[in-house]
């Protein structure tokens, strides 16, 4: 895309060469940077032998208007002479490299000029996104999405379509408004159009936006405010206002749109003579304006910047997206989605060349942005990629790359409606020991019981799965020699469930021996209903970890003894014991436990206490307690 919106800097070379190099350095300093590029081309091939400015000049010309090979040959020629690059030069330097594929060489030299800098932060987060960008780069992309070139394209620039109220609105450079040539680009300056959504595939059926909102120099990108009739476009100043070799530049206006008209248009606060603002977007309810400009103290070319939309229509100061967002080359194309998706366009993050297609997520709440990704090779080209946007079932975006029609190209494509992936994470641990657990098997069943993901703990006991966001889940974990434990999990927004742990435990440290030597179950004190046979809630899971363990050593037998203290009279202590262990044996058998391996199931009153409390002894309630239990007698180990 022609950068528009870069800041122009201008080399002044104050020596006389040759008569083409005069001529060459006039057509960069009148912003005609297609035909200097073709100029400065010349002369380089004929004479390596040239000042540095020359180098620059020709490098940028051609930077700026898309020949990446030959700036990224003359950028080369100018370290091979041993020509300082600025750092716009490095930056500009390593896009051109990424433009024709010189992916290993662009990162060569971006690293490089990170390490010399010393800028150590910027190489990490360098590093961290290089690593993210590999591992889109590698995949297959089984889903290439089908972009379909708009009949209403032509060999001119379109880009930046908005769909409203049933019409296409777009950006082009095409002849048709009675504008003049933009020099810079050798195409009449840009106007707004419109087309009836039905009638995209009829070039005739195109038409101007509205002839009130057409200058003599730049109009070009709008937005529509939702639910009202407030509008936000970037205009030009009027060439009538600028003095003789004055470059225009964009400026954002705030206006109604009545009946196709523009009314009461205003410029926004916060334009200056200095830099440019444009490529409005207003989100789904109204509350806030993105917007793209270059100016000062950004994160490096055209930044994207937000502000707050009060209920008076009044706008606050602009707000910088952040360096997530902003890079240090030009990022803008701000477009995002009702749930917070944020799409957006940059040649500075890491990505195919020329500028590509990132999406991150936008928290309303706090004005936050996380997770940036490039979209991957469905969307973006070594070329220029930009102007993504979703409405309904069509998705739109532009591009220059090849087969298109001529420029900047419209291109559409069916919405593939993204299955929605749930990732859970988590650690296994002993239940004793507390060490991890390597090797444990997770698997994740639906409510069906059927299994949709499994996966196994790293050497850390570490797990991460995917599956469908289609609850409830069951998550379970299973390891030999432990007992299988199981979660389940509603959690179903596709975002990441993190720290489902499982702490699981071995059965055969359930197995301790008692003060007469037998071998029985370590379990937590089992209740009844006071003065009743009844198990008391609390207590069930007690007895769902006796029928686990039965059921994890099948061949194992018990012996049940209930026990009482020695409170109330003898008989009826017996009886009441009896009673509680028949209750016990019931609620095994109840859960599938075979009689088999239940000996028996008898009931001792208060004639084998752990702790005598006979008439003579002074006992505490705690004393009591530990006389009324019941035990699970290991018969064979």
């Amino acid at each position: 895309m022609k950068r528009i919106f870069t800041i122009l800097i201008v080399f002044a070379i104050t020596s006389s060469y040759g008569q083409n190099i005069k001529k060459a350095n006039s057509l960069f300093e009148k912003n005609s940077l297609v035909k200097a590029a073709e100029a400065y081309n010349e002369i380089i091939e004929k004479d390596k032998s040239l000042p540095k400015e020359v180098f620059s000049n020709a490098a940028l010309a051609n930077y700026e208007v898309g020949n990446y090979r030959s700036s990224a040959s003359i950028y080369s020629q100018m370290k091979a002479q041993n020509y300082s690059l600025s750092d716009s030069e490095i930056f500009n330097y390593v896009r051109s490299l990424r433009g024709v594929r010189e992916y290993e060489k662009a990162d060569l030299v971006y690293r490089e000029f990170l390490q010399n800098s010393g800028a150590v932060s910027k190489l990490a987060a360098y590093e961290r996104e290089k690593r993210a960008f590999d591992s889109v780069f590698n995949l297959e992309d089984d889903n290439k999405v089908l972009l379909k070139n708009l009949e209403i394209n032509t060999n001119y620039a379109e880009f930046s379509p908005v769909n409203h109220q049933g019409n296409l609105i777009f950006s082009s450079s095409r002849p048709g408004a009675a504008k003049a040539l933009y020099e810079r680009t050798e195409q009449p300056y840009l106007s707004l159009y419109t087309v009836s959504v039905n009638n995209m595939y009829d070039s005739e059926s195109v038409r101007l936006l509205s002839d009130n909102l057409n200058s003599d120099l730049h109009d070009a990108t709008i937005a529509f405010s939702p639910e009202s009739d407030v509008i936000y476009f970037s205009s030009n100043e009027s060439s009538k206002n600028l003095e003789k070799n004055q470059e225009s530049n964009f400026d954002l206006y705030k206006a109604r749109w009545v009946n196709n008209e523009v009314i009461n248009r205003e410029k926004l606060h916060f334009n200056n003579s200095t830099s440019s603002a444009g490529h409005p977007f207003v989100n789904a309810d109204g509350t806030m304006l993105f917007f793209a400009s270059d100016m000062p103290d950004g994160y490096g070319g055209a930044d994207i910047y937000y502000c707050k939309i009060y209920e008076d229509g009044m706008i606050s100061d602009p707000i910088n997206a952040g360096e997530l967002i902003n890079s240090y080359g030009d990022d803008f194309t701000p477009f995002m989605t009702k749930d917070g998706d944020f799409y957006f366009a940059s040649d500075g993050h890491v990505g195919y060349g020329g500028l590509d297609i990132f999406k991150a997520d936008f928290d309303s709440e706090n004005k936050s942005f996380s997770q940036l990704v490039n979209l991957g090779a469905s969307y973006n080209t070594s070329y220029d990629d930009f102007s993504f946007t979703l409405n309904n079932t069509k998705g739109y975006l532009a591009s220059n790359r090849p087969g298109g029609k001529g420029d900047d190209d419209i291109y559409e494509f069916e919405i593939q409606k993204e299955e929605c992936s749930q990732m859970i994470q988590g650690t296994v641990y002993d239940l004793q020991s507390k060490a991890v657990l390597p090797r444990t098997m997770i698997f994740v069943t639906d409510e069906n019981g059927t299994s949709v993901a499994s996966t196994f703990t790293d050497d850390m006991g570490k797990y991460t799965l995917s599956t469908a966001c289609t609850p409830p889940y069951k998550v379970t974990a299973s390891i030999m020699e432990y007992f299988v434990k199981s979660k389940t999990l509603e959690i179903s927004d596709g975002k990441p469930i993190e720290n489902v742990d499982f702490f699981l435990e071995q059965p055969k440290k359930m197995i301790v021996t008692n003060k007469d030597g037998e071998k029985q179950l370590k379990l937590d004190p089992i209740y009844f209903e006071y003065d009743k046979a009844t198990i008391a809630k609390e207590s069930k899971p007690v007895l769902d970890k006796v029928v686990e363990f039965l059921n994890f050593y099948p061949d194992i037998q018990i012996r049940i003894e209930s026990h009482t203290d020695s409170r109330g009279s003898d008989l009826y202590n017996l009886k009441l014991s009896k009673e509680r262990a028949t209750s016990t044996l019931n609620y095994l058998t109840s859960r599938g436990i075979d009689k088999r391996q239940i000996i028996s199931a008898d009931g001792y009153g208060e004639y084998r206490p752990l702790k005598p409390c006979d008439e003579s002894s002074v006992c505490s309630d705690s004393d009591y307690d530990m006389n009324r239990r019941s035990a699970f007698i290991v018969i064979n180990n």
